[in-house]
């Protein structure tokens, strides 16, 4: 080998490895198939695209399962809202219903009142009878106590029906309570007030039942 020889052969270029290969790709052009070329060895190209529709498939299937979560989701929401209106017209029920039974107790309560208050100011005018005639009577005699325990018996009977008679007399006029049936000069202390009572007043469980007729001063 002469020195020229050595010289041009010492010369020549040797491509680095990887350089080699890039050239080897660029030679091949386009004949890279991917699912060739990135195949896992163990697996053949049916079996990859199995693999594949597989993983679509799962794909899909939580797609699905995603969906039908959030439909439960929406569902249970429309169910809790519905239980609440349902709650809340149960409520308004049950309060429209105690309202109700408590009217109707008011309402039997009142009429009971009502028909006591006509039966006792029914009764009434024999008590004052019976006064007038015990204000008479001489207090010796038998006939006049018998006719006092009459009386007494009445005032008790009355007094549990709530039947109270009303304190009249010094009080200053109440044209609520009192029925002024004359006036009289009594003085600068009684002015405007009962000096005389003509009729007893009574109330029945602490509401007016009969007025009192009484004198004023004035």
């Amino acid at each position: 080998m002469t020195k020229n020889q050595k010289s041009q052969k010492n010369n020549s270029f040797e491509p680095p490895v990887d350089q080699k290969q890039e050239d080897q790709v660029k030679n091949t052009g386009d004949s890279i198939n991917p699912q060739e070329d990135f195949l896992p060895e163990e697996m053949t190209q049916e079996q990859f695209a199995e693999f594949i529709a597989s993983v679509a498939k799962l794909v899909k299937e939580k797609e699905e399962l995603d969906k039908e979560n959030q439909n439960l989701k929406n569902a249970q929401a429309v169910w809790e809202k519905q239980k609440e209106e349902s709650t809340q017209q149960y409520d308004r029920l049950l309060a429209d219903f105690d309202n109700f039974r408590r009217r109707n107790r008011e309402a039997a309560e009142d009429l009971k009142q009502t028909a006591s208050a006509d039966l006792i100011l029914k009764i009434l005018p024999v008590v004052d009878n019976l006064e007038r005639a015990l204000a008479i009577a001489p207090n010796d005699d038998g006939f006049t106590k018998g006719v006092d325990l009459v009386y007494r018996q009445i005032v008790a009977i009355l007094a549990t029906c709530g039947v109270t008679e009303m304190e009249a007399l010094g009080a200053d006029f109440n044209p609520e309570l009192h029925e002024a049936v004359w006036q009289e000069a009594a003085g600068k202390e009684n002015q405007n007030k009962v000096i005389v009572v003509v009729l007893k007043g009574y109330l029945l469980n602490e509401k007016l039942l009969r007025p009192a007729m009484v004198k004023v001063g004035i």
